[in-house]
């Protein structure tokens, strides 16, 4: 049981050609100015489209999470009956933007900063972001949601108006989490190897969870905590981490169940908590090309190509607003495998 990757695997690896290689974004990083740099990579061949690059760091900002999201929709196209296994690939930038939109609700922040750092994608292009950004309330989010027919619409149907405590933040996220992995999770299920990495997905957030399990307190116990779909926490293990009280020996049971799964770097002291994303991605990344090499007939080289196009992205980012600020080249470490 499955599909057949040939044809969409065989197109990802042409598009992964409009990739920039590690060298060239940390040949870019130190620069002085948010306009030096869009003169870097313009150099190094960014946007695959060349077209001009802004020279402010907003405009930048913008520009790459364009260019993610147009390899997203050129997928998306290319990937034809396919789509309909594949919301853990299309909708995950999705909740990624949702989850931030939730967040400038929760703050008040200005359109303008919730868009930071969103990527368009086919089911929530661009222009539906702007009009999220404007909403005041998860009630208006949700309505804007139902009105693009997006699939995730349902889970934020019935939380709280505002003004929204950190509690009802909480509950609207766990809602948009559960929601993604029964998607994800449901539909993968076509497939036996893409169901693999599916799992893996809902591993990372029952991890985070977790991991945070302290900013929990007083909120739903580890049964609705727990998304279900995943490999490495089985209810019995999720229940008991939950309720370890030291944050060191969390951490180290949760690493002891991701065991072949980027579970070593939550045992590295040397990678510190805020970059422990950047680090799973690229454990990630390497783990998609070395299932691409064994098994090039399944999802792997189109998985893998997705992974390493929002690894560029995060990197670019990542150099945009170092430069804003002046950041020095050492301070800035590339998700991008070598």
């Amino acid at each position: 049981m499955g599909g057949d990757w040939g044809p969409l695997n065989a197109r990802s690896r042409g598009l992964g050609s409009t990739l920039l290689p590690r060298s060239s974004i940390g040949d870019a990083a130190g620069t002085g100015s948010p306009g030096e740099l869009a003169g870097r990579l313009s150099r190094a061949g960014y946007p695959p489209d060349r077209g001009d690059l802004p020279s402010t760091a907003r405009g930048l900002d913008r520009a790459v999470g364009r260019v993610h999201g147009w390899r997203l929709t050129v997928l998306h196209r290319w990937a034809g009956d396919l789509r309909e296994l594949l919301p853990v690939v299309f909708e995950a930038e999705d909740r990624r933007s949702l989850r931030a939109l939730l967040r400038g609700v929760r703050e008040g922040a200005s359109p303008e900063r919730r868009l930071r750092g969103l990527v368009p994608t086919p089911t929530l292009p661009r222009t539906a972001l702007e009009r999220m950004a404007e909403t005041s309330s998860i009630e208006d989010l949700s309505q804007l949601l139902r009105d693009e027919a997006h699939p995730l619409a349902g889970a934020l149907r019935d939380t709280a108006s505002p003004p929204l405590s950190p509690a009802d933040l909480y509950d609207a996220e766990l809602a948009l989490d559960r929601a993604f992995a029964q998607r994800a999770t449901g539909a993968a299920s076509g497939d036996r190897e893409l169901q693999r990495f599916a799992a893996r997905i809902v591993d990372r957030t029952n991890a985070w969870t977790l991991l945070l399990a302290d900013a929990a307190e007083g909120e739903p116990g580890p049964g609705d905590l727990r998304l279900p779909g995943g490999e490495a926490f089985p209810e019995e293990q999720f229940t008991s981490i939950y309720g370890v009280e030291d944050g060191e020996e969390r951490r180290r049971l949760v690493a002891e169940q991701l065991d072949g799964r980027g579970g070593e770097l939550l045992s590295d002291p040397t990678v510190p908590p805020s970059r422990l994303g950047d680090h799973l991605l690229e454990s990630d990344i390497r783990w998609t090309r070395e299932r691409a090499l064994r098994s090039p007939l399944g999802p792997w080289p189109f998985l893998h190509l997705v992974l390493r196009s929002r690894a560029e992205s995060r990197d670019l980012r990542s150099l945009v607003w170092s430069a804003a600020m002046g950041a020095p080249a050492s301070a800035f470490r590339p998700v991008t495998p070598s």
